[in-house]
């Protein structure tokens, strides 16, 4: 099925009416050149006067004065579209001294001004729009922009980023020079390592990401040492901050693991890039994932490189059961962690993985070239919690709930996150987890860190089937996606289309009552507040989405110059967000604004419902014939009020805290009296004899068991107003006179 078709699949009527909050979201246009066809003929049509002038090479320097290392420069670059060229400085720069050198058939004006090659001079202070000429040739004009982040410069050893623009997983390595806004250098230092990274961001980016390694460690912008970087372009996310609010939700909402990150300016050998988001990547390591490093230890134990050893597959290839590991000679003894696990597509899943018994694909990211032990360990421990995902009770065969596998409140955390983006990816791929040693950790799985969201909120149309062949679109405001998304397919042509293989881990735990209760109470503690504060339009300080709007916007207007992000270039996936920054970061906090009513409302729904059923099941078990027929009109009158209390709950915690009260209630009414008959089971009994006496026994040192009214009843057959060792005597006497044939009457008194 084509993108297009499933854009037309997954739109309904709501995500049209969010569609029309801009007038560039009337189109949803897809297609890897980005642009429409009208768009593309004008463009053939169009005439540039100025591509061509007798200027080779402009270059400022200087423009990070705060250091000496020579790297802080920007070439000038001209933009086909709108003919003219750019000047893009970061916030380092001071416009009053900056140097230009250029080469040039003549004498090169700015505005008329003589502009003298080699010296520093503050001409570029004077305005942001400049007249070129070269002698008396009118060459069009330059525009100075400068933005108030932070910058990156990078110097690669092949002297441009072509390469590895076209080279996706080639390295070029070289040096870094990071700084923040107020110039304090964060980095200064070699670069082992410059690569591609991403799946469909890369694929559909004219704007790559990218990934780095420093030589050494560093804690850049105070995000704790780490080599490992990456540079998220959020070319494909028009407002560039899906991921910032996807993090910060989690952080806020309580998970362990949250990654940190920098809105920055990139500029390589001299050529601006845009604004970048530079992220810690997920990874054990102690500033980040700070779990027991499984894979550090087992290369210190082996002598050869892991990644040269045979990689070796157990059953057949993408198929339920199967798994790859490598042949690791030597491994620690203790195998419970840590690791780190993704949901991932079969065929994107890298050096060692599994999949379990119904189709889920599991990717161990760390340790990368996983031992057959370690493989074997932690499949095992997935596969028995997937065995009790799927029971009806939440218990697999060897007795064990779902819950003694995975910290519950964390994945419920990393649902939420999906399903409050509508993220296309869902559980499909870069959904993790990760698991510490059980000598250091509670021998759980946790959620986190969420990781990936540039396609979410409207931003790209995917639909899912449930178990019942109906549909779930990411387009649907008034809907669940993540859900349903199904185990992720386990067919080998597998691409991004993941195929309905019977149900999600979610689809199953959604069945059960007290999982489904947990996630409304989270997403009305944790969720629902913070989406009333970020769409909140009178206190924008309070908003994330508005902060980090008004931290990006000079940034984000220098990025559209050299990218045209917004305007009249159409994205190369999914709906156009708008026509400048602004109307883009609105399109993004109307999303919220629009979805929070189905996301409260529904789980509140969920909640009412579940509680009211528990309620409804607790009278069921109920054997109403051991009532009188006053108290069966007090149980029924009790059932009818409190589910209609139940019903109008404003929340799902008070919705379960009347389920309680009502289960309370319902305790307290007796049942047609039998004195003597404690233990409720139709006769009067020894065992009551003893049980009462017992729970006497308890009570003295204070352990004793709370007692029903219909026990205390029963039991208290000297009525007196307690159950002692009198009434167990006063039971067992009964007991021996029916057996002889005596009379002996209950209750005394």
């Amino acid at each position: 099925m084509s993108r297009l078709a499933l854009v037309r699949l997954g739109m309904t009527v709501g995500a049209m009416l969010l569609l029309s909050f801009t007038a560039a979201a009337a189109a949803c246009i897809s297609g890897q050149n980005g642009m429409t066809a009208a768009a593309a003929e004008a463009e053939s049509e169009k005439v540039n006067l100025y591509e061509n002038i007798p200027v080779t090479g402009f270059r400022v320097s200087g423009i990070s004065p705060q250091t000496d290392t020579g790297l802080d420069y920007v070439d000038w670059w001209y933009n086909p579209r709108e003919d003219c060229r750019y000047i893009f400085l970061p916030a380092t720069a001071d416009r009053r001294n900056l140097t230009i050198t250029y080469e040039a058939k003549g004498a090169l004006k700015l505005d008329r001004i003589p502009v003298n090659s080699g010296y520093e001079t503050a001409l570029l202070s004077l305005k942001d729009c400049f007249a070129i000429t070269v002698g008396d040739q009118d060459c069009g004009e330059v525009r100075v922009m400068q933005s108030t982040l932070g910058c990156a410069y990078l110097e690669l050893e092949s002297g441009s980023i072509d390469y590895i623009d076209g080279h996706r997983y080639g390295n070029d390595p070289g040096t870094a020079l990071m700084l923040d806004a107020d110039g304090n250098v964060q980095y200064y230092g070699a670069m082992e390592k410059f690569m591609g990274h991403g799946n469909s961001s890369w694929d559909y980016s004219f704007k790559k990401p990218y990934n780095l390694k420093l030589e050494q460690k560093a804690s850049l912008y105070g995000m704790g040492k780490a080599k490992r970087w990456a540079l998220i372009s959020n070319f494909l996310d028009q407002a560039m901050m899906r991921n910032t609010v996807a993090v910060e939700t989690g952080r806020q909402a309580g998970l362990d693991v949250s990654l940190n990150s920098e809105y920055i300016d990139l500029f390589v050998n001299g050529s601006y890039r845009g604004t970048y988001q530079l992220y810690e990547r997920p990874q054990i390591q102690k500033q980040r994932i700070n779990i027991r490093n499984l894979e550090e230890e087992t290369e210190d134990l082996n002598e050869t490189d892991l990644s040269k050893l045979k990689r070796q597959l157990v059953g057949e290839k993408y198929q339920p059961d199967s798994y790859h590991y490598y042949d690791v000679p030597n491994e620690p003894a203790d195998l419970t962690g840590g690791y780190l696990l993704q949901f991932q597509f079969a065929g994107r899943s890298g050096k060692s993985d599994f999949i379990t018994s119904r189709g889920q694909c599991v990717q161990i990211c760390s340790p990368e070239y996983a031992s057959k032990a370690q493989v074997e360990y932690v499949r095992t421990m997935v596969q028995e919690l997937e065995d009790a995902v799927f029971s009806d009770d939440g218990y697999n065969s060897k007795g064990r709930h779902f819950s003694d596998y995975v910290d519950e409140d964390s994945l419920i955390i990393g649902y939420l996150i999906q399903e409050m983006m509508l993220n296309p990816d869902g559980l499909a791929t870069s959904f993790y987890f990760y698991k510490d040693s059980d000598a250091r950790g509670d021998g759980k799985l946790h959620y986190g860190p969420a990781w990936d969201f540039d396609l979410s909120c409207l931003n790209f149309s995917r639909a899912v089937k449930d178990q019942n062949d109906v549909a779930h679109g990411t387009m649907n405001l008034e809907d669940y996606f993540a859900r349903y998304m199904p185990a992720t397919s386990a067919d080998p042509n597998a691409t991004e289309e993941s195929s309905t293989i019977g149900y999600s881990w979610m689809s199953k735990l959604f069945e059960k009552p007290a999982f489904l209760q947990r996630i409304a109470e989270i997403y009305y503690e944790r969720f629902d507040p913070f989406l009333v504060e970020m769409t909140d339009q009178e206190h924008p300080e309070h908003s994330l989405i508005a902060q980090t709007a008004e931290k990006l916007a000079a940034s984000a207007e220098m990025n559209n110059a050299r990218w045209h992000m917004c305007g009249d270039n159409s994205k190369p996936l999914g709906p156009v967000n708008g026509y400048d920054y602004a109307e883009c970061v609105e399109y993004l906090r109307r999303y919220f604004e629009s979805r929070r009513p189905f996301l409260h409302d529904q789980f509140l729904l969920e909640s009412t419902v579940t509680q009211a059923n528990l309620l409804q099941q607790t009278v069921d078990a109920m054997d109403l014939t051991k009532y009188a027929e006053a108290e069966q009109e007090t149980i029924a009158a009790l059932l009818a009020d409190y589910q209609t209390q139940i019903a109008a709950a404003e929340t799902p915690q008070a919705a379960k805290e009347l389920r309680e009260q009502a289960e309370s209630e319902l305790q307290a009414i007796p049942e047609a009296a039998l004195f003597g008959d404690f233990d409720r089971n139709g006769a009067v009994e020894v065992l009551d004899a003893q049980a009462v006496l017992m729970h006497y026994a308890q009570t003295l040192v204070e352990i004793g068991e709370p007692v029903s009214a219909t026990q205390f009843r029963n039991g208290d057959v000297d009525q007196n107003g307690s159950l002692d060792a009198v009434d167990a005597m006063y039971i067992l006497t009964y007991c021996s006179e029916q057996m002889v044939g005596n009379a002996f009457t209950l209750p005394i008194g």
